[in-house]
């Protein structure tokens, strides 16, 4: 119990030690770390960018995967048609009752 004590307090004392780092950052330290966190977000704006375009290329490559797909089947789907109407013509020429 003691060590959990000590530890807290501890804790206690670094989480006010914390509190007082930021008033002791000078201009440049404070320059440095802006341009920092700016890099960091210009980095993952352009990820972003990346990521937005890979999805567009993906919808439209999907697209025209479908648009195909479509195709085909009116293609089988014309051929079906051109059968049946040759069968029924073949069936009127018969014209068995």
């Amino acid at each position: 119990m003691n060590n959990i004590s000590s530890f807290i307090a501890e804790l206690e004392s670094l989480r006010s030690d914390m509190g007082k780092g930021k008033n002791a950052l000078n201009s440049e330290d404070k320059k440095f770390i802006f341009e920092r966190k700016l890099r960091e977000f210009q980095d993952k704006e352009e990820q972003l960018q990346a990521e937005i375009q890979r999805e567009i290329e993906d919808f439209f490559a999907y697209m025209n995967m479908k648009q195909a797909s479509i195709e085909t089947f009116n293609a089988i789907k014309e051929y079906v048609e051109a059968e049946i109407k040759k069968l029924e013509q073949s069936l009127k020429e018969l014209n068995i009752k």
